[in-house]
C-alpha cells in the first residue's frame, strides 16, 4: 500500500507514531547496515512511488541494508544493489 506525500510525518493523527513504533515500523534511513527488512509502505507521491516500484522497492519486498553511514543509504534488493539518497531512504517504512 502507497502512502501519498500528504500523509507525511506532521499531519498524522494522535498516537501515529506510538502505532509505528509499536508494530516495530521503522524508516528505512534508520535500519543498520547487515540487516534485512520487508517493505511496509511508501510515504510519497506517484512519481517517488513509480520509481521505487521500477527499482523493486514495492510493499512486501525483502531488502537488506548493506551500508547506512550517514551519506547514501545502499540497499540489495531481488540480487540488484541500489543506493538511495538520506530524503528517498526516509519515505520507506519497514520491518524486521
Amino acid at each position: 500500500m502507497f502512502k501519498s506525500g500528504k500523509d507525511w510525518p506532521g499531519s498524522e493523527p494522535a498516537g501515529a507514531l506510538e502505532f509505528e513504533a509499536r508494530s516495530g515500523e521503522v524508516r528505512l534511513s534508520e535500519v543498520k547496515a547487515g540487516r534485512e527488512v520487508t517493505v511496509v509502505a511508501i510515504e510519497g507521491g506517484r512519481g517517488l512511488c513509480s520509481r521505487l516500484a521500477a527499482l523493486g522497492l514495492l510493499p512486501g519486498s525483502r531488502l537488506k541494508v548493506t551500508g547506512n553511514l550517514g551519506g547514501p543509504v545502499l540497499v540489495e534488493v531481488k540480487g540488484s544493489r541500489i543506493s538511495l539518497g538520506r530524503g528517498m531512504a526516509r519515505k520507506v517504512r519497514v520491518k524486521p
